[in-house]
C-alpha cells in the first residue's frame, strides 16, 4: 500500500482479498474469477476503492464491486482493459487517473 486518500491514513498494511480462488484440479494450480473480475497483477500500481469483508478475523478488505472497485492506473494491466470494455467504466478510470495521479 502507497498512500490513504480516504479513511484512516495510519494504516501501513492492509489485506486485500479479491474475486478470486486458487483452485487445483490434476495437480495444476489456476486461478478461477468470478464474474469479469481480472486478479491485480504484481508490480502494477492500482487505486482501489475498497470495503472491509464480513468480519471473520482476517481484516480482508475487498474492492466495492466487481467492475467498479479497482482501477490500474499505469497502463500495465491490459487484460483489465479488455474485460471491461465499457464506456461507463473507462470514462471512471479516466477521472480516477487524472484525480488520483501522482
Amino acid at each position: 500500500m502507497s498512500k490513504v486518500f480516504k479513511g484512516d491514513p495510519t494504516i501501513k498494511e492492509i489485506r486485500l482479498g479479491q474475486q478470486a480462488a486458487v483452485v487445483q484440479e490434476n495437480g495444476k494450480s489456476y486461478i478461477r474469477v468470478f464474474d469479469e473480475y481480472t486478479p491485480l497483477e504484481p508490480g502494477k500500481k492500482y487505486v482501489l476503492f475498497l470495503r472491509k469483508g464480513i468480519d471473520t478475523g482476517e481484516g480482508l478488505y475487498f474492492p466495492t464491486g466487481v467492475m467498479y472497485g479497482k482501477y490500474n492506473v499505469d497502463g500495465g494491466d491490459a487484460k483489465e482493459d479488455a474485460a471491461f470494455d465499457d464506456p461507463t467504466f473507462k470514462a471512471i478510470k479516466k477521472a480516477v487517473k487524472d484525480r488520483f495521479k501522482e
